[in-house]
């Protein structure tokens, strides 16, 4: 019990300490300190004002007039206003000013504010950029009084005070209010301290040169003031710089505000989170946790807090019943507000707990939403808004994704990867690839092949031993850099290195685990089940084989986070390889071939389909075994050939970039594995023509229907494959049927075109981009 009432003391006393103390502590520390925050000049640099709106057709004029008035020299000011897709008259308020300093810049389809405000800063010269709201009716010196902070050279960014009217008189105004003048004090204080934390969308100004790119689902008034930070520049704050903005109040709105902003923020924390080393950025660091950090999380401190409560309650302790008490009551007064037919008219006394209440009750479905890498993009503002459901605004946007895979070789899992950029709609994805590089002689095929038109890049990560935990560095510089919005990962290193990526980041991951290793050494099993461990962390998983989707549950991956997209071969390289063929297949003295492609290593059980084929052999000296690919397995199994009398027969081709060319002549394909996700040789096979056999494990038993697309032998009944075998061989007819029959199935069920375009389905599901995607012409599901 000792633990319980630590803890619960702990949980309560943080959200003390968020709203009470915090701000006294501020209070102690700075009183009488030398007000040494504003160094003002009186210099006037140019400046871009740059005000983004959506559908503001109602108030633009206003705004716009109000900027043309404003006490600044008319040649070094310049008015840019970002309309995002507005369809309201927008537009054509802007173009109805002839004033040269008014410039349009019109974002088309949606993208949200923080494009907006990217695709305006690209066309920026002037010294200072200063962001504001359209509804935000700036003081005649307001940006005089905002950049006379600029003459200190360590200030980054200035933030100014919007003031709140009451041109709603509802409950929800009152409290933002209220709100807001708390806000105030506090900035003035941080300000005065070190630095002010975030700056405000309605009235903020940062020097133009420390501008980076944000990434679409960043706050810009709360990330780009973090990246100046971490230049080593402050931000003050000037109460002199005002501005003035009707409260919206509408109370559902307005809490259903605070589930995007702090959803939003807490992603945006994430990835510059190197402002919270103390180490770095001293006592902003401290700033930082206190104000934005710790308070986001109150609702999480307030539950455990209320359940410990609760328990200390039952338990006898006298001054916890009163915190129970106190927690009905306010719950009590909760759903009175609720259940109110008008919440914006309600008393003050049922208002504030109902605000408090529903507002934390918001922000933990943002930090759900956040921790999940959802994320909302877009907005209305409750001027334009005639429903309540904000998140029905998510709109298409174009799509980056970074495929991250730690190269074996140029197998299943690297081919799909090909598959996947070759097939993905580039129009609307830009899908990049990033690599380790952890030898000389490694196989790099993958990036070598990668399609890096339509802008996607290849990115090469230096990787030493096992796990070099500076990739994930690395990989989070390569999302910083390309705006990236989901890494998609293979292989239990990628999911390791790119799932700590992603969080860092603060962006979407998501894994297509295809297959696990079956009989290794004890190291390679630890580092296996500790990425089986980390799939539960992903957004998403995605399986190859329904085998696999099983044992998702085995590692306790969440089914809400498992999905099932089949795997998929592309159809357009084969078709394009086989139109470059001659048409007879064999041109070696009509040889018959038996083949394979893939790893050779023992779950691929590769001695039994040599032992399978000297039994062949001996009935058909003229038959030949290809097998293409390599291996740690390699050399037994050259030396298992070389001891049988067919060993000059078989041929190890090691890798072979005209592996579809080879793949073309075999007459059968056959398959020992033990272990297979749904192999993606086999599928290439059966496109191409070929007929197979294989053992019946599963992956493979949902490719072949024995007697329809292939047949099928016991798994280890050596007899039997070899039967099947020469079944196939001897029956022109079968074989040709067969291999029809499983050529029609993969053409129908395993494009890489139908895989590609559910997985942009899911991507863009994961990131709010959303879209009609049209099915492919050929391989729909």
């Amino acid at each position: 019990m000792t633990f319980v009432l630590l803890l619960t003391l702990l949980c309560l006393a943080v959200p003390v300490y968020v709203y009470f103390g915090y701000p006294a502590l501020l209070w102690l520390l700075t009183r009488g300190l030398p007000d040494i925050t504003h160094r003002r000049g009186e210099q006037k640099p140019s400046v871009a004002l740059v005000i983004s709106c959506y559908n503001e057709e109602g108030v633009i004029r206003e705004k716009l007039q109000n900027a043309l008035e404003l006490d600044y020299p008319q040649g070094l000011l310049q008015i840019i206003v970002v309309s995002d897709g507005s369809d309201d008259g927008t537009d054509e308020a802007v173009k109805e000013f002839e004033d040269e300093r008014i410039v349009l810049i019109r974002q088309e389809g949606r993208l949200g504010k923080t494009m907006g405000i990217n695709l305006a800063m690209e066309q920026i010269k002037a010294d200072i950029t200063v962001f504001s709201d359209a509804n935000a009716l700036y003081a005649t010196d307001a940006i005089s009084k905002l950049v006379r902070n600029f003459a200190d050279l360590d200030v980054g960014y200035v933030v100014g005070a919007a003031l709140y009217t009451d041109g709603n008189e509802g409950a929800s105004a009152q409290n933002e209010n209220l709100y807001w003048r708390y806000e105030l004090a506090i900035k003035a204080m941080e300000s005065r301290l070190h630095s002010v934390v975030g700056g405000d969308g309605a009235i903020y100004g940062i020097r133009t040169k420390l501008w980076e790119p944000l990434q679409q689902q960043d706050i810009n008034d709360f990330v780009n003031p973090l990246q100046i930070i971490a230049k080593g520049y402050r931000g003050v704050f000037d109460a002199d710089a005002r501005c003035f903005e009707e409260t919206a109040g509408d109370f559902d709105r307005e809490v259903a505000r605070k589930e995007r902003i702090v959803n939003r923020s807490i992603r945006g924390l994430m990835r510059v989170g190197r402002v919270m080393n103390p180490v770095k950025t001293g006592v902003f660091a401290f700033e930082v946790i206190s104000h934005k950090l710790l308070r986001w999380l109150i609702p999480l401190f307030l539950l455990v807090g209320v359940v410990g409560s609760v328990i200390l309650a039952f338990a006898g302790f006298g001054l916890f019943k009163l915190v129970t008490a106190g927690t009905v009551l306010i719950l009590v007064l909760t759903l009175a507000g609720h259940l109110s037919v008008n919440r914006n008219k309600l008393p003050a006394w049922i208002a504030t707990p109902y605000y408090f209440v529903m507002v934390n009750g918001y922000a933990v479905r943002g930090i759900v939403k956040a921790l999940q890498g959802r994320t909302q993009v877009t907005w209305n503002s409750a001027r334009n808004t005639e429903t309540g459901d904000v998140q029905s605004d998510m709109q298409v946007s174009k799509l980056r994704v970074l495929q991250f895979i730690t190269p074996a070789g140029f197998y299943g899992a690297e081919r799909w990867v090909l598959a996947l950029a070759n097939n993905i709609n580039r129009d609307d994805v830009i899908c990049d690839l990033a690599v380790t590089r952890e030898s000389p002689d490694q196989d790099l095929s993958v990036a070598e092949y990668y399609p890096s038109n339509d802008g996607q890049q290849v990115h090469y990560l230096d990787m030493k031993g096992r796990f070099d935990f500076r990739v994930v560095a690395r990989l989070c510089e390569v999302i910083r850099n390309r705006q990236i919005d989901v890494i998609h990962t293979h292989g239990y290193k990628s999911d390791i290195l790119g799932l700590l990526a992603a969080k860092r980041a603060g962006i979407a991951c998501v894994s297509t685990p295809h297959g696990f290793a079956g009989n290794v050494g004890f190291k390679l099993a630890t580092f296996i089940r500790i990425g089986t461990h980390m799939l539960r962390y992903f957004d998403q998983v995605v399986p190859l084989s329904e085998e696999l989707m099983d044992d998702m549950k085995r590692f306790k991956v969440p089914e809400t986070k498992t999905s099932f997209i089949r795997n998929g071969v592309d159809l357009k390289e084969i078709d394009a390889a086989l139109a470059s063929l001659p048409q007879d297949k064999n041109t070696d003295n009509d040889s018959r071939i038996i083949g394979f492609i893939g790893q050779l290593i023992p779950r691929k059980g590769i001695p039994d389909l040599i032992d399978v084929y000297d039994q062949l052999y001996q009935r058909e000296p003229d038959l030949r075994l290809q097998l293409l690919g390599d291996g740690s397995q390699r050399q037994e199994l050259e030396r298992q050939a070389a001891e049988l009398s067919s060993g000059n027969a078989v041929q190890f081709l090691g890798f072979r970039s005209d592996r579809l060319e080879l793949l073309s002549k075999f007459n059968l394909f056959v398959m020992t594995s033990s272990l297979e996700g749904i192999p993606r040789c086999m599928m290439e096979a059966m496109a191409v023509g070929v007929p197979v056999v294989a053992y019946d494990i599963p992956g493979v038993d949902q490719l072949v229907e024995h007697g329809e697309t292939g047949l099928l032998a016991p798994f280890g009944d050596k007899a039997v494959l070899a039967a099947c075998c020469e079944q196939v061989l001897g029956d022109p007819e079968l074989a040709a049927a067969l291999s029809h029959n499983a050529r029609e199935m993969v053409n129908e069920r395993y494009s890489a075109a139908r895989m590609a375009n559910e997985y942009e389905v899911l991507f863009r599901k994961l990131t709010g981009k959303v879209k009609d995607i049209p099915s492919p012409q050929r391989g729909v599901s």
